[in-house]
């Protein structure tokens, strides 16, 4: 599973999903397939939410049913989270210690080429 090019895929923002297939037979999860993958290729949370979205995303629906399942899937995720970070003492975003990021320092691009 190491030489796979998942972790390559998902980095370069191509779609990716974990999926289960006869699940009844290899005796899996889509919670045991999560931890495996997320084991082995380094995956934060932030990559488990957009693989989990990106099943939903592509599932077999019409555009409006799609849509509906996204949202709500992403509504339930959200209310996971927050209900984690409530239990574990977990301050909200915008709301920790960290000072504000620094404004970037814009540099002029350099001169172009003339040919």
């Amino acid at each position: 599973m190491a030489s796979h090019p998942f972790k390559f895929y998902l980095d370069f923002g191509i779609r990716v999903t974990i999926n289960t297939d006869n699940r009844l037979i290899t005796d899996t999860t889509m919670t045991k397939e999560l931890s495996v993958v997320s084991k082995q290729f380094g995956l934060t949370s932030g990559d488990i939410r957009n693989i989990l979205v990106a099943g939903f995303k592509s599932s077999f629906l019409t555009f409006h049913d799609r849509a509906q399942l996204v949202r709500k899937a992403q509504n339930e995720m959200d209310e996971i989270v927050r209900q984690f970070a409530e239990r574990n003492g977990v301050p909200k975003k915008g709301t920790g210690s960290k000072p504000p990021p620094s404004k970037p320092v814009h540099s002029k691009p350099p001169p172009a080429k003339r040919s």
